[in-house]
């Protein structure tokens, strides 16, 4: 009876703590800017007008919008945006990502917001996430 006990607490505290976010990206997105990172690829992202444009990025406002978030977005190449992400410098990361993206392994991944297209967010960053996937 006494494990029991013992463990029916500690799931309790433990569980007080999710979802967790080790580096604080949402909480960093927050004081200062959401970090979004994003390559080339119409319909889904795209640079029209000196400013980042497409379905992803109207969604990614949209949602920072919702949150009251400020944005900075930043161009480049998928190893550029992956290298970034795993150093915690990005946020979240559009380009027209599908569910077998070879990124899996460096990064986490949303939900698809059309069943097939998904976002990648730094591995472990799990309140930045829950954020996401709520609004999608």
């Amino acid at each position: 009876m006494k494990y029991i006990l013992s463990l029916v607490l500690f799931l309790c505290i433990y569980g007080c703590s999710f979802p967790k976010d080790p580096q604080n990206s949402y909480i960093k997105a927050q004081d200062s800017f959401l970090q979004i990172g994003y390559t080339l690829n119409p319909p889904f992202t795209q640079y029209i007008n000196g400013k980042p444009d497409g379905i992803e990025i109207d969604i990614l406002r949209e949602f920072a919008k919702s949150k009251n978030l400020k944005i900075k977005f930043q161009k480049g190449s998928e190893s550029e945006l992956i290298d970034k992400l795993k150093n915690y410098d990005l946020h979240i990361v559009a380009g027209g990502f599908d569910k077998k993206t070879i990124w899996k392994r460096d990064a986490g991944t949303s939900i698809p917001y059309d069943k097939e297209h998904l976002f990648l967010i730094p591995k472990g960053e799990n309140r930045l996430l829950r954020e996401l996937e709520t609004y999608i």
